[in-house]
């Protein structure tokens, strides 16, 4: 495909995209690199026509070559063949699987649909179908057990393979990755693109990976084309070591004493001994105000001891105590958090009103909680989730957290979307809110670099148990 001189603008607002320039050649692998807030997922939804309905773009082209060497202006295609144009030209890969994928759904019914759209399934071969598409995108074991999961009972890493399997279901002309391996680990990060890579090859695709880092796309691309730099200077993670504090013995916000959960065990399907559970002998003390990291691979059960914690799932054995107060949770996907539909200072005012009784006569308002995340009111409080940036997602999901008012944090892989100079302000955030609310953090990461950097101790899951390290120095 060719795009010539794109500008998208929203509103009456300045245009947030000018100029931008793309040409992807059949089975080639081209990266698209750029900070936060550059424009790069706008890329993407332009390609897939995907933009809301309140984004105006014009370009000089956007020609697409279909797979009858047909010239469509994406532009301009009819809303009879844009169906046909998604399902077996355009095969989308998104940020978040999670956003993906339909949370009441089986990944067997969701995949079935993919399929049948493209009639590459019967009744009579459906359970072969779908089986091959697991293998195809190397999700070999308990394929049974993949197909009659929810979304949620499933890891990062497998979730984002389902979301392969069905952008390639159509065998498209170009897959458009939209940094598909933010929140994975390396070794899943590696062994996810060397997929893509090998089935640009088989299925003679051509790839267009949008990614902040370059490193992978030296590695995995034949050619990057970057965004307008929308930042200046660089950021580092702010190394908290020197502004550790010692925190009073007694004042401990959060206590787990004894935790085992397991999915088959909480659904009474047994099968597996308790040595063998997902989360075995979990036992975790967190003070008021102090920041600890949890590391650990994709899929060995970070995000399901966050939802212990919050009280979505139940613990199998164990105790869980929260001191003087509630869990808040910011998951990895702020968009799970904003409704699309309503403004950021609507879904403010919403989680104030549900909690006033905690905060008394000293509730803040909408504005004042802005300001504490370091947002500007008069820019951000009306606008609508799409109309921000990751990182002002980020912000706006702090601080619908903050408005519960919190005795504990959790922080499930919330910077790594974000491109290092954005990282950095986030994990300052972080860090004076802890300090200054005198709040429990737990930062849920595979960034073991920033763990160390960042926390007052580290604490890494592995083979359902936690390796308690000594405090850092």
């Amino acid at each position: 495909m060719k795009i010539t001189d794109l500008s998208i603008s929203f509103g009456d607002e300045r245009e947030v995209l000018s100029g931008f320039n793309l040409e992807i050649k059949p089975g080639e692998i081209v990266g698209l690199s750029g900070p936060s807030g550059s424009g790069k997922s706008l890329v993407a939804k332009t390609i897939t026509r995907t933009l809301p309905i309140s984004a105006s773009w014009s370009a000089e082209s956007t020609s697409f070559w279909t797979k009858t060497d047909q010239r469509l202006g994406v532009t301009t295609i009819s809303q009879k063949a844009l169906k046909n144009y998604r399902q077996r030209e355009v095969g989308m890969i998104w940020q978040d699987p999670s956003l993906a994928l339909n949370p009441t759904l089986t990944i067997g019914q969701q995949l079935e649909e993919a399929l049948t759209a493209v009639a590459k399934s019967s009744t009579q071969n459906l359970e072969i179908a779908l089986k091959a598409a697991l293998t195809e995108v190397q999700l070999l074991n308990d394929q049974d057990r993949i197909l009659r999961s929810y979304p949620h009972q499933l890891s990062g890493g497998q979730l984002q393979r389902i979301v392969i399997a069905m952008a390639i279901a159509g065998e498209p002309q170009l897959i458009v990755a939209d940094e598909p391996t933010t929140a994975l680990d390396d070794e899943n990060e590696t062994a996810l693109l060397d997929l893509l890579r090998q089935l640009v090859v088989t299925k003679k695709s051509a790839l267009l990976l949008i990614t902040h880092d370059v490193r992978l796309l030296r590695r995995y691309t034949q050619r990057i084309v970057s965004m307008p730099d929308v930042t200046s200077g660089e950021a580092t993670i702010a190394q908290n070591h020197s502004s550790r504090i010692q925190l009073a013995a007694d004042a401990i916000a959060l206590s787990v004493q004894d935790l085992q959960f397991d999915y088959a065990a909480a659904h009474k399907q047994g099968g597996k001994s308790p040595d063998q559970w997902l989360l075995n002998e979990i036992n975790l003390s967190i003070r008021t105000g102090e920041i600890v990291a949890l590391i650990g691979k994709s899929g060995v059960g970070k995000s399901t001891l966050a939802k212990l914690l919050m009280g979505e799932l139940q613990p199998t054995h164990g105790v869980i105590n929260v001191f003087d107060g509630r869990t808040s949770l910011i998951s990895q996907s702020p968009g799970l958090s904003l409704n699309p539909r309503h403004s950021v200072e609507f879904a403010i005012q919403e989680v104030l009103r549900s909690n006033r009784n905690r905060w008394a006569e000293h509730q803040p308002d909408s504005a004042a909680l802005l300001c504490q995340v370091d947002l500007d009111p008069s820019l951000v409080a009306r606008s609508l989730p799409h109309q921000l940036s990751g990182g002002q997602r980020q912000r706006v999901a702090i601080c619908l957290a903050l408005a519960t008012k919190p005795t504990v944090l959790i922080a499930d892989e919330t910077v790594s979307a974000l491109d290092s100079a954005v990282k950095a302000d986030i994990l300052q955030l972080y860090h004076r809110l802890a300090r200054e609310n005198k709040m429990a953090l737990l930062m849920i990461t595979h960034d073991v670099e920033m763990a160390h950097q960042f926390a007052d101790r580290v604490l890494l899951l592995q083979h359902g148990r936690l390796d308690i390290s000594d405090p850092l120095d």
